[in-house]
This record gives structure tokens, C-alpha cells and sequence, in this order.
């Protein structure tokens, strides 16, 4: 199966380079842009990005992106959170695209760490070079890649192996594979390294924050085509027009210019006012309240119970108020 796939996808037929939208993807996310892919083919979980569950099987599961190669050195941790003591795990880096049944390490263009005999497989499943020892639950194996060079060294627990395996200039994937149920967790640079080597030269695959620019300041699409469009709307609603279908604006303008020298279309009736002149109401000034002003008016109807007014009162009334000749003729309070 293995050699049939190798057939079928040779090397170098699948272009395997960061594309410009992935390219922009890192600048914005930075190393939120990696991830564990899990194809329909993979019996495995994938949570928060990072988090693998395998349930059973033999599984290789690969990041979505290569590893850069702008850098001179990139790295990655996977740490092993369970992992019964019969399941064989290899950690490692993997071309695309690669069979998904196939250990790390044991088809062409991959490099794998077997996590129970601490032996490194390099394209092959026949030749393994032990490089360190064997790992448990909790155990956290690094991986180093140089892609200028073309290298890839390992690291356990945060203690490099000096073994370099080399002639691996290839676009290498993140890859982490099984032959049975386990669970482990993959560090592209999100949080700390164990190697603190890898912490103080910040060997990440990307920053941890990516460059995506904040949104823009208030006011900043001031004069824009569709700010002054809804301006001028603005601006014509708040005029004061009124239209013909609003039966509220009518009923106001009818209140408004009522017993004034304007029609409702805003013709003027008089001829010293011109036509276009604004269609504003004069304003209205009631008669005084003779009742509440006056002091005449006032004696006026304290005595409408008693209808007796002298004529001296009346003469006084109507010399010291003028305006109340009328209304005093047409009083019924005065004999």
C-alpha cells in the first residue's frame, strides 16, 4: 500500500508552498494560524486546535501549514497526556500529501521519534538510530528544524539529543502518528516551551499575536460617499418639509398657519408679502385678561351680586381705562 501511494503521489506533484492567503493568514492570527487537520480517513478528535484524541487504529495526523522557511531555525512540542503501554507513538515531521495509516518516519520524506524505543525512523521502517529512551505519559518531545540547512533534531523533556539527521529540504508538516488510542497535546509556539532554549531565541513557527491592524478611529470615514449621501438625507428630514401621506404633518401645518396670510400651498393672499417669502405662522398675541390686570373689571365683579354701581364709578372707569367703554356698555352688572 505504501509503495502504491508513493506511485500515485510522487514527491513534488502537490505544491506544498505558504500561499499568499496563507501567508496573510500568519500575518494576522501568528501561530493561531496552525492547526491539526483530522481527514473523514483519521479515527481522531481534534479540540481547541491543538488537543488530539486518537481512538484506536494506526492514525497520522498533520498540521495545515508547513513549517516557514524565512527563519533560520523553527521549533514544535507534542506532550503525551495518555498513552496505554502497548500504543507505539512516533513525533516527527512529514511531507504532504502522506498516507494516513503510515507511521511518521516509516515512508519517503519524513523523519519520526518512536516514543517507545526511543529510536528515530528517516524514510524508512527497516532502519531505525536509537537516540534516547523511551517515553511516558506526561513526557513532552520537541522537534527542531533548520530548512535553510535542511536538518532536524529532537529534544526530551527539555534536553536536546546532539543526533542530526540531515538532507530534509523539503516543505515539512508537523506530524504525530499512532497505532492505537492516545490522547497529546501540540505546542507551535502558543505558550512556553519546555526547551528553554527555544523560549529565549523564539524559535515559534509565529509570533504569538498576530499583526492584524485594529479597526478604524471614530470619525475616520468622515466624507466618505455614503456618510455624505446620509447627510443630505438627514439634513432633508430635519427641514421641516411635510408630506403629502403623513396625515400628523397635516394636520399641523393646518393648525399652524391658521388665521394667517398663508394657504396651505404657501402662496401668500397678500400682496405686500412676496411668494417665496418662508412659510412661517405669525405669531398670535392674545387679548389682556381683563379679569386678572384690571382693577376696574376686578370691582366689576366683586358687585355683580349687588348691581349697584354709581355713575361716579363708571365715569371713573371709563377715563382711567379707555378699552373698557365697550365692555362696560355691554355689562349686565350696571343698572
Amino acid at each position: 500500500m505504501a509503495r502504491l501511494f508513493e506511485q500515485r503521489y510522487p514527491h513534488g506533484t502537490v505544491n506544498t508552498e505558504i500561499t499568499r492567503e496563507q501567508a496573510l493568514l500568519i500575518h494576522e492570527k501568528g501561530v493561531g494560524a496552525w492547526q491539526l487537520e483530522a481527514d473523514l480517513s483519521i479515527n481522531a478528535l481534534v479540540q481547541d486546535k491543538t488537543e488530539v484524541l486518537l481512538m484506536g487504529g494506526d492514525n497520522c495526523i498533520q498540521s495545515n501549514l508547513p513549517i516557514p522557511k524565512s527563519n533560520s531555525t523553527y521549533y514544535f512540542e507534542v506532550k503525551i497526556t495518555e498513552k496505554p503501554a502497548d500504543v507505539n507513538m512516533w513525533i516527527g515531521v512529514a511531507t504532504k500529501p502522506y498516507p494516513y495509516w503510515r507511521m511518521v518516519g516509516m515512508n519517503k520524506y519524513s523523519v519520526g521519534y518512536n516514543t517507545s524505543d526511543g529510536k528515530v525512523h528517516n524514510s524508512t521502517p527497516f532502519r531505525g538510530v536509537k537516540i534516547g529512551e523511551k517515553c511516558i505519559v506526561g513526557d513532552t518531545i520537541g522537534v527542531g528544524h533548520n530548512p535553510r540547512a535542511g536538518y532536524v533534531w529532537f529534544t526530551h523533556n527539555g534536553r536536546r539529543y546532539s543526533t542530526t539527521l540531515m538532507g530534509l529540504n523539503y516543505d515539512l508538516f508537523p506530524s504525530v502518528s499512532a497505532d492505537g488510542p492516545c490522547s497529546f497535546s501540540v505546542n507551535f509556539g502558543q505558550r512556553g516551551f519546555v526547551f528553554i532554549e527555544a523560549n529565549v531565541k523564539k524559535w515559534g513557527l509565529a509570533p504569538i499575536e498576530g499583526c492584524l491592524l485594529p479597526p478604524p478611529t471614530y470619525g475616520a470615514d468622515h466624507g466618505t460617499v455614503l456618510l455624505d449621501a446620509a447627510d443630505d438625507l438627514t439634513a432633508e428630514n430635519n427641514s421641516g418639509s411635510v408630506h403629502e401621506n403623513d396625515p400628523s404633518s397635516s394636520d399641523n401645518v393646518s393648525i399652524t398657519i391658521r388665521n394667517s396670510s398663508f394657504n396651505q400651498q404657501g402662496s401668500s393672499n397678500n400682496p405686500r408679502i412676496p411668494n417665496n417669502a418662508p412659510q412661517t405662522a405669525p405669531k398670535r398675541f392674545a387679548p389682556p385678561n381683563y379679569q386678572e390686570d384690571d382693577p376696574i373689571a376686578i370691582q366689576i365683579l366683586e358687585a355683580k351680586n349687588t348691581r349697584i354701581m354709581t355713575s361716579s364709578l363708571k365715569s371713573h372707569a371709563t377715563e382711567t381705562q379707555p378699552n373698557l367703554s365697550e365692555f362696560l356698555a355691554n355689562s349686565d352688572f350696571l343698572p
